[in-house]
């Protein structure tokens, strides 16, 4: 047997829990488990080698960085004609760009999943035009995740070519900062998960095509949203309900996040992140709407989940004064420090952890904490 497989399995006891017999066993990467196991038998060998869907499934760049393209070759050989599942969590060096750019270019018709971080920046990389084939029909790609540490590849920075030529029909989750996406396109109506950076739309034109994703259940909008124009505007915007959404993530201005959650009716007991900058001076409209939305999203966590505790940490923008106060289940301060600061606003951070999710809004002064339901036990 392989003496790298065989060290964690001898290391495990008959009374150690399952779980911790596994996170022994299978601390290495799917790459490397499936080469090491490869190796413990003559059967076993023939038997992993004989299937290209456990190879296409171990397509990981941090284990393939390797100077000589040899064993990069030797996996891709052993794929065969399965799907390809592709991750790399730091290509930073030119064999693995070089050989992700071939991959791509090769067999982009393969690949279900694409989880990698991007990190190499030579010229010559960023301006290969084998980028290019992100731009085109992706029939059987079911996730995309690529993120570039920096720089854009020249090809993706054009607006003039859409992503996957907006033709991606199987695809359920979708994260790509650095290229400009179509609201119109229409594999965004499927999508469970999408995470947007940057966004250059209004809240407006953000509401209108959520509605239209009934199946998202996980949502990230991170910066960029252009900006709301005064009170009237939150009458104006579209309420929308997305039954499935479990997860959303904010990181905004304060009009912005507080407009689009006020808008937004999520699945009972939807987990809330919210980092939103704080005006200067707020308005009664956009204060009033903060109350009503934060206070929504708790009392909904409250009622679904079983609440162990609940802390709210204040952080005074400016300043390093810091107010905490924890709470019991049925919301009676158990201990409190606090602080002064001369700052005019700040926007506390209210951390809901219970046994299922965690709720993290930032939480205003203006107004008090809602009633919230006793624990369910």
């Amino acid at each position: 047997m392989n003496t790298d497989l065989r060290s964690p399995i001898q290391a495990c006891s008959p009374d150690d829990p399952y779980e911790d017999f596994g996170s022994r066993l299978f601390r290495f990467s799917a790459l490397t488990t499936t080469r090491r196991t490869s190796q413990v038998c003559r059967y076993w060998r023939e038997v992993i080698l004989g299937s290209p869907s456990l190879w296409g499934r171990a397509i990981d760049l941090d284990h393939l960085k390797q100077k000589k393209p040899r064993w990069r070759n030797e996996v891709l050989r052993r794929t065969g004609d399965a799907s390809l599942f592709v991750k790399g969590s730091s290509v930073e060096t030119a064999s693995q760009a070089d050989f992700l750019l071939s991959l791509l270019d090769m067999h982009w018709s393969r690949i279900r999943e694409f989880y990698v971080t991007f990190r190499f920046e030579a010229k010559s990389i960023l301006d290969d035009e084998r980028w290019g084939v992100i731009q085109t029909p992706a029939q059987d790609l079911q996730s995309f995740t690529l993120v570039f540490w920096r720089y854009t590849p020249r090809v993706l920075s054009s607006t003039n070519k859409a992503i996957f030529s907006d033709n991606a029909p199987s695809l359920r989750k979708f994260h790509c900062p650095a290229v400009a996406l179509n609201l119109q396109a229409p594999w965004l109506s499927q999508l469970r998960r999408m995470e947007l950076e940057n966004p250059p739309f209004t809240v407006q034109e953000l509401l209108v095509k959520l509605g239209e994703m009934p199946l998202l259940e996980y949502v990230r909008l991170n910066k960029g949203i252009r900006a709301t124009l005064g009170d009237s505007s939150l009458s104006e915007l579209p309420c929308i309900t997305l039954p499935r959404l479990e997860n959303i993530v904010i990181l905004n201005t304060f009009e912005n996040g507080i407009s689009l959650l006020d808008h937004i009716s999520p699945a009972t007991g939807c987990g809330l992140s919210l980092a939103i900058h704080p005006p200067i001076l707020p308005s009664d409209a956009y204060l009033a709407a903060a109350h009503r939305c934060l206070s929504r999203y708790l009392q909904s966590i409250c009622s679904s989940h079983t609440v162990d505790y609940l802390y709210m940490d204040v952080e005074f923008s400016g300043s390093g004064y810091v107010t905490g106060r924890t709470f019991q289940r049925e919301g009676t301060p158990i201990d409190a420090s606090t602080s002064h600061s001369r700052s005019a606003l700040s926007m506390p951070l209210v951390c809901l952890e219970c046994r299922a999710i965690q709720l993290f809004p930032f939480y205003s002064p203006y107004f008090p904490l809602p009633n919230l339901p006793p624990s369910r036990h």
